[in-house]
Formats: structure tokens, C-alpha cells, sequence
């Protein structure tokens, strides 16, 4: 017997249809923002993903998904969407043909070998919004205005956003360099993984998953010393342009994120109640200078799909639901004429399903509950021999015949 692999679902039932609804309210949020959306490759050659030697994000280093192929090459299935839009843009060379911003989204499957748990497998469904060579500090804050609107809309109760600045290429090395002599002098009370990422990357230390929580990552050096004057004012007047909106956040100093190309403000909306971060996200730049470009100031974020689902409420996306779906009950003993009148319902743009090997009322009305149709037609003997067919009305619990020729016609005015 096979069995799907592990640290994969299979999206069925009522999980289904909230997926695919989620789905639909990315995409129309996304749009009402001016985003436009972007399939990419699930897999690319692996050095995309790593691109430096200095990266030490737990991604690039233990949880790839890399095979060679019949060529010869090494590819990997994407473990996340922003190296691949960044590819994208740079090989449609779209920076120089196209007015800047450029904003992008995309939903699809990502993959990464980890522990599966709740809401966490090794092939999980991703959103991310990506905002490249963006103006103004207004585009900044809109993104993080959009995750929070999202957010609200799920109805998530009990949610934090945290934010943070990271610096610029300058302070960022400034402050490395001391974490840097920190870390060194204390590394007899760090586990390995952080041992590794004291001469590569020690902003990494700061939120790993153990060494965070002990007291000497909570006392190293913090990047306010080594902020210049403009870096100051420019988080001042973040502070002040989210406070004016009535954004409620917090600053939090230990905040980085995972991947190392982050860079000035970092974001991530949590939930206190499960414990876990929904969405991530900030400010990069450097991505397109390693794809043989120029750098452009950038920002984005991601969420991931089933771990939101697991905490939203059930009926919060009710406005997404399928609608204005008919189901046709045959009680006829021959589907010839249903068949023709659903056909010409589908050419004239109504959604319309039936079962064709049920002749009872109340085993299509059974059948029916499956769909959660807006109308029911019923279309027996006496109706066929009139040329005329039962709307019933699920919503008013209305009846009322029609003739046949202006079924299609009632159905769009309803």
C-alpha cells in the first residue's frame, strides 16, 4: 500500500475549500494593492539558493531538496519564492524595461527538509509579496499595512507585530564585527550551530532557536551604537508614520530574520496564543547585485499557507466562497434532456453540477449538501412534458416553475 510521503498533506474537504478560498483572497488583496501575480519554476539550479559562501541560513545549510539531473546539473526544489522572482526579474530584464517599483506575488509549494509538525511540512503551500526598487518609505509601511490587513481579515485573535532595524551595509559590518569579538569571548556557552556562525554570519546567533533564550545572547552588543544620524531619523519616522495610521506595534531588538539578505527594517506578526510567527518579512537588497545586477533597495514577506489556515477562523473568508453554484435534479428516468439543458447552462457561463445515477428528490437533495448550491432545479416527468423546470431558491426558500427557454435568462437576473 503507498502511502504519501512525510511531511506531506493531501488537501481535501473542508481544509480544501478554505485553501482554495485563502488562495482567492491573496489574490484579490494582493491585486487591490498592485500587485501582480508570478509563477515561477518549483525548481531551479541550486545555486541560487546559494549564492555566497558566507550564507549560513539554516535553509541553505541542512534543508534543500537538491538532485542531479539527467544533465548533469544540480537543482533544487525552490525553498522559498524571492531568489526566484529576483531570478526572474533579472533574466526578463525587467529592471530596465519596466516603471519601478515593480511589485510582485506569488502563491505556490516550497520545500525544505525539516521536522514535520503541525503546520510545518517538508512540502508546504507559500505566499509572499515582493516590492523591488521600491521609492519611498510610504511603500515600506504600505507592505507591512497589507500583512496586518491580513491578518484582521482571518480574524486571528491575540497577534503581535514586532519590528526591528537591522542597518545598512555599513552599520551591519560595524555591529558584526563586534558580535563578532563578543561571541568569541563567550563561545564555551554556545552550541555548535552558533560556534559555525560567529566568522560567517553572528546576526544568526541572535535568534537561534537555543542559544536566544540563553542570558548571553540576550546581553550582546545591539546595533543602536552603531547607528549613523540618518538611520536614526529614518526609524523615527517610521515609528511615527505607523503611529499616525494606528498600527499597533512592538520594537524588538532581538528581531532578525532567517535569510541573510535582509537588511534596515525587519517585521514579523506573531500569534501569542500559538506561539509561532505567521507572517516575515523586511527590507533587501543585496540579492540582485549576486545575480550580476546593480543592487535595488526591496521589501517583502511571506506567509505560509497551512500554518495560517490551522489558526484563522473557519468563516472568516465566507465572502471567497464559491457562489451562485446550481445543482440539476433529474427525475426523469433518462438523462438525455437534462444533459442538453446543463450543456447549454455551461455554454452561457452558469456553474451548474448533477448526479446522473440518482433518480430520487431526496437523494440529490442529500447529494446537494456537498456542494452548498445557491439554486436547485428539479426537472421531472411532468416538467419535461411542459417544457418547463422547478427553481427552488436555497437562500429565500422560494419555488417557482419556468419554462425552459427562459431558464438561462432567470438564472443570470438571479
Amino acid at each position: 500500500m503507498f502511502k504519501k510521503p512525510r511531511g506531506t498533506i493531501d488537501i481535501h474537504g473542508d481544509f480544501s475549500e478554505f485553501f482554495f478560498n485563502f488562495s482567492r483572497f491573496l489574490e484579490d488583496i494582493s491585486w487591490s494593492y498592485g500587485y501582480t501575480r508570478v509563477e515561477t519554476p518549483i525548481f531551479e539550479s541550486k545555486d541560487l539558493f546559494c549564492r555566497n559562501e558566507d550564507d549560513t541560513s539554516d535553509m541553505i545549510a541542512n534543508e534543500m531538496y537538491t538532485f542531479t539531473d539527467k544533465g548533469n546539473r544540480e537543482i533544487t526544489l525552490r525553498p522559498e519564492g524571492t531568489a526566484s522572482i529576483a531570478r526572474f526579474v533579472v533574466e526578463e530584464k525587467i529592471l530596465h524595461k519596466e516603471k519601478h517599483p515593480l511589485k510582485y506575488f506569488y502563491v505556490g509549494p516550497m520545500f525544505r527538509y525539516e521536522r514535520p509538525q503541525s503546520g510545518r511540512q517538508r512540502q508546504f503551500y507559500q505566499y509572499g509579496i515582493e516590492c523591488i526598487s521600491l521609492n519611498s518609505i510610504y511603500d515600506e509601511v504600505e507592505i507591512i499595512l497589507l500583512a496586518n490587513n491580513i491578518v484582521e481579515k482571518l480574524q486571528i485573535k491575540d497577534t503581535v507585530l514586532k519590528l526591528n532595524y537591522i542597518g545598512n551595509k555599513e552599520t551591519r559590518k560595524k555591529w558584526n564585527i563586534e558580535l563578532k569579538k563578543y561571541f568569541k569571548d563567550n563561545i564555551d556557552l554556545l552550541t555548535d550551530d552558533s560556534k559555525n556562525r560567529i566568522d560567517k554570519n553572528p546576526l544568526r546567533i541572535l535568534d537561534d532557536k537555543v542559544d536566544s533564550k540563553k542570558d548571553i545572547v540576550k546581553n550582546a552588543p545591539i546595533i543602536d551604537s552603531f547607528l549613523t544620524k540618518e538611520e536614526k531619523e529614518y526609524i523615527e519616522l517610521f515609528k511615527s508614520i505607523m503611529e499616525k495610521n494606528n498600527i499597533k506595534f512592538e520594537w524588538d531588538k532581538s528581531l532578525v530574520r532567517g535569510l541573510d539578505y535582509y537588511t534596515g527594517i525587519v517585521f514579523e506578526i506573531v500569534s501569542n496564543e500559538k506561539n509561532n510567527t505567521i507572517i516575515g518579512g523586511g527590507k533587501y537588497e543585496k540579492i540582485f547585485s549576486e545575480l550580476g545586477e546593480d543592487d535595488y533597495p526591496c521589501f517583502g514577506f511571506a506567509l505560509g499557507m497551512e500554518r495560517t489556515i490551522n489558526i484563522a477562523e473557519l468563516n472568516s473568508l465566507d465572502d471567497y466562497k464559491r457562489k451562485n453554484l446550481v445543482y440539476f435534479a433529474n427525475l426523469t428516468n433518462n438523462n438525455f434532456d437534462s444533459f442538453n439543458i446543463i450543456n447549454d447552462m455551461r455554454i452561457n457561463g452558469i456553474k451548474v453540477v448533477t448526479s446522473y445515477d440518482v433518480d430520487k428528490l431526496k437523494q440529490h437533495f442529500k447529494i446537494s449538501e456537498k456542494y452548498n448550491p445557491s439554486i436547485i432545479l428539479i426537472y421531472g416527468d411532468k416538467e419535461k412534458e411542459n417544457s418547463e423546470i422547478i427553481i427552488k431558491n436555497q437562500i429565500t426558500q422560494k419555488e417557482e416553475k419556468v419554462k425552459l427557454n427562459l431558464l438561462i435568462e432567470k438564472l443570470k437576473s438571479e
